[in-house]
C-alpha cells in the first residue's frame, strides 16, 4: 500500500464539500466508499507488516516477579483512608 493513498482522501472530501451543485448525501456516501476502500488497505498493511504480531506476542521465557508489599503498604491499601469523600 502507498502511504500517499491515505492521505488522498482529506483532499478528495474537502474537494467534495466544495462543490454546491450536488446534494450532500451524495458526496458523502462517495467519501464514505472512499474511506472504506483506504481502511481495507490500511488494514491489510498492518496485517502484512505483522507489527503487532512481533511487538505484542507472548513470551513464556519471560517470567516477572512478584509484587512485594510491606505490611504497612498492605494495610494502607485496604483501607480507605486514601480515598476522599465528598
Amino acid at each position: 500500500m502507498e502511504s500517499s493513498s491515505v492521505t488522498r482522501i482529506r483532499p478528495l472530501t474537502k474537494e467534495r464539500i466544495g462543490r454546491s451543485s450536488e446534494p450532500r448525501s451524495s458526496w458523502l456516501v462517495d467519501s464514505s466508499t472512499i474511506a472504506e476502500e483506504y481502511i481495507k488497505d490500511l488494514e491489510s498493511a498492518v496485517i502484512s507488516g505483522k507489527f503487532l504480531q512481533e511487538t505484542y506476542r507472548f513470551d513464556p521465557a519471560l517470567v516477572d516477579k512478584a509484587p512485594y508489599f510491606s505490611p504497612e503498604e498492605e494495610e494502607f491499601a485496604r483501607s480507605t483512608v486514601f480515598a476522599e469523600l465528598a
